[in-house]
């Protein structure tokens, strides 16, 4: 059988009948792909139209972002097309927030910050927020969580697994030395 199916298409190029058959990346700049227009009731920070900046109500802080700024977004959401598939967003409101954002997915210290279903990367910050946890609190419509997207939120000051502070060895070395003394 099949392992793995893939397809790309270009922007606007795209079946109705494969929106609902695969999961989605979707990769650029909103106010560039009317596919975001179709997706925007469904983004958890929709973007104002024909804009590259999204509006941000569902945070819980207010954030002060110059729409000026390079920024990138991450957004995760079910599919509204099928709700067994998920939609990964990928977006910029200039070709470096673009380029941050998909940073952020392939870097793995920026990618151990990700978490909730909205980013916002600013070279290598990143601050992310669950939109939906209303909504969960209350047990609505997308209370369950996506599967295989959503990365747990970390704190910045968190080491990522792969790494061990560096007074480890030293200590242990010197422990197991009174041991055998």
């Amino acid at each position: 059988g099949q392992i793995v199916d893939l397809s790309t298409y270009y922007g606007d190029d795209m079946p109705l009948a494969d929106r609902a058959k695969y999961h989605l990346l979707v990769i650029g700049r909103p106010s560039q792909m009317s596919i975001i227009n179709e997706l925007n009731a469904s983004l958890p920070a929709p973007f104002i139209s024909d804009s590259d900046n999204p509006i941000e109500s569902n945070y819980q802080v207010t954030y002060q972002i110059s729409p000026d700024s390079p920024m990138g977004y991450v957004e995760t959401m079910h599919s509204p097309w099928n709700p067994n598939n998920v939609v990964l967003a990928v977006l910029g409101n200039t070709s470096q927030g673009l380029s941050w954002a998909a940073l952020s997915l392939v870097d793995p210290n920026l990618r151990s910050r990700l978490g909730g279903d909205f980013a916002i990367v600013n070279d290598r910050q990143i601050i992310t927020t669950n939109t939906n946890l209303g909504s969960a609190a209350i047990g609505g419509a997308l209370s369950t969580q996506i599967p295989a997207v959503v990365l747990p939120a970390q704190d910045a000051s968190t080491e990522t697994p792969s790494t061990r502070p560096l007074w480890i060895l030293p200590v242990l070395l010197i422990l197991v030395g009174l041991i055998v003394a």
